[in-house]
């Protein structure tokens, strides 16, 4: 009885460990199939996630292209205002380079002159033993070196541009560079004739009073440290007071 009894109560607890089995087993399976779904979803995530990597990627580097080619283009376009500035004033600078050469005279070689012999106002001191042999030369010259090389084209006020242009062939571009930064407060010449560009009016005319007040101070200075520079003095003042 008693063998019965036991036998009994093993198949019970055998039939609740298989009840408890079979439960671990479904919530097993149940936690797989979460786990692979999960996983699933990861991994479409992923994908997704680098698909939508790889077309923002692709946007950038569209758009990038896009940027560099605007800034050709816009470089293009500044090259093309400056080329067609210069071309549009071109009649501007010829007319203020033939005054200055009528002022100048077609040859002098005055001893005292320490420019030595000049032709149309350019001397061969300056430039090496060089002068023009044409007046076209000449024209030439001034509009390369000065109306285009010390950027006075970008000057729009006529009597200031032609101040600039004379008061350089007169007094030699360094002089008169440096004189232009100082009197603009500027850095450099350069950034002084970008001030300059758009003085007007009364703005012009205050500059161009000041850079003849201090013209006639270089020439005052010149003829104490060179007495023989007092021939030129009157003529240098006259072309000073013209601009």
């Amino acid at each position: 009885m008693k063998i019965a009894q036991d036998i009994k109560l093993t198949w019970s607890s055998a039939k609740q460990l298989m009840l408890v089995m079979t439960i671990l087993c479904v919530m097993f399976v149940v936690l797989v199939e979460q786990q692979s779904r999960m996983i699933d979803k990861l991994a479409d995530d992923l994908a997704e996630l680098r698909e939508e990597n790889e077309q923002l990627s692709d946007v950038i580097s569209k758009y990038q292209t896009e940027i560099e080619n605007m800034i050709v283009a816009v470089d293009a376009n500044k090259y093309s205002r400056e080329e067609l500035e210069i071309e549009l004033k071109h009649e501007v600078g010829m007319y203020l380079i033939n005054k200055v050469i009528e002022a100048e005279g077609p040859y002098s070689n005055t001893p005292a002159d320490p420019g030595g012999e000049t032709k149309w106002g350019v001397s061969s001191v300056k430039n090496n033993g060089w002068v023009p042999a044409t007046r076209e030369e000449a024209i030439d010259f001034y509009y390369n070196q000065f109306w285009i090389g010390a950027e006075i084209y970008k000057v729009n006020n006529v009597r200031l541009a032609f101040a600039l242009m004379d008061s350089i062939v007169l007094f030699g571009p360094t002089r008169v560079k440096s004189l232009v930064a100082k009197l603009t407060k500027s850095n450099s010449y350069v950034e002084a004739i970008d001030k300059l560009a758009d003085y007007t009016g009364k703005d012009a005319d205050d500059f161009i009073s000041k850079l003849q007040d201090e013209l006639k101070k270089i020439i005052q200075t010149l003829t104490k440290q060179n007495s023989e520079l007092k021939t030129f003095a009157n003529g240098w003042n006259r072309r000073v007071d013209s601009y």
